[in-house]
């Protein structure tokens, strides 16, 4: 996946980047009569290439991070609302308990929320690590 941005600072080694954030509706702005607006973001990336301030790059995810990215994100939560599911249809089946389809779907909600919770620490750890998963590849137009 790759991503045109603008260098808006550096600091040491590492440059600040304002890139567009994709929209809803899968990034394809000039088909679309909806008018949402994409909104800008600030990320920071090792300034490999040293860009300078206004500078533009081509940002590149690794195809191996971005499969892993989107399992980890769409995946895990589903796998664990479903098993939420049927563990609940089971163990309150065992349990003689009436209801089991609704003491079931509860179930998997939880295990759907603690799906949430660690996707959410997944990425404060991919944030915290030194894996960077964006990464400048070229200088597409130098100020």
């Amino acid at each position: 996946m790759d991503k045109v941005a603008k260098v808006i600072d550096t600091r040491e080694e590492v440059a600040v980047i304002e890139v567009q954030r994709m929209s809803e509706c899968g990034d394809k702005c000039s088909t679309c009569a909806g008018g949402c607006e994409a909104p800008m973001m600030q990320i920071q990336v090792p300034n490999t290439l040293e860009a300078k301030s206004g500078d533009f790059v081509v940002l590149k995810m690794e195809p191996a991070h971005l499969i892993q990215t989107t399992f980890v994100l769409y995946t895990v939560p589903l796998i664990l609302f479903i098993g939420g599911i049927f563990f609940g249809l089971w163990a309150f089946g065992q349990a003689g308990m009436t209801h089991t389809d609704a003491l079931g779907i509860a179930t998997g909600v939880v295990g759907l929320v603690i799906g949430f919770g660690l996707v959410k620490l997944w990425s404060n750890k991919q944030e915290q690590g030194d894996d960077q998963i964006l990464v400048m590849d070229r200088i597409v137009h130098k100020l």
